[in-house]
């Protein structure tokens, strides 16, 4: 399953808020469906059968980033707080 591509094949699992902002890789390709086909040429020759088409993600998922800083900086605010109104 190394040579699986994720992104061809579905959306993202979850809620990716970052993605309103900056495309996720499923957003950046064109889907190839999964067929029955392939699943079974998959299970025969324990090698997945697809060759993607030339296609280029960015080293950096900026989506992810974004989704990371929405949870880090009101969790930080939040602890400053707490100090402030119970430690210092």
């Amino acid at each position: 399953m190394s040579g699986y591509r994720w992104y061809f094949h579905h959306a993202e699992e979850g809620v990716n808020t970052g993605s309103l902002f900056f495309r996720s890789p499923d957003q950046r390709v064109e889907r190839i469906a999964i067929t029955p086909d392939i699943l079974c040429e998959a299970i025969r020759t324990k090698h997945w059968p697809l060759q993607y088409p030339t296609h280029r993600l960015p080293s950096v998922r900026w989506d992810i980033r974004l989704n990371q800083a929405l949870i880090v900086v009101p969790l930080f605010l939040l602890a400053l707080w707490v100090w402030r109104r119970f430690v210092g």
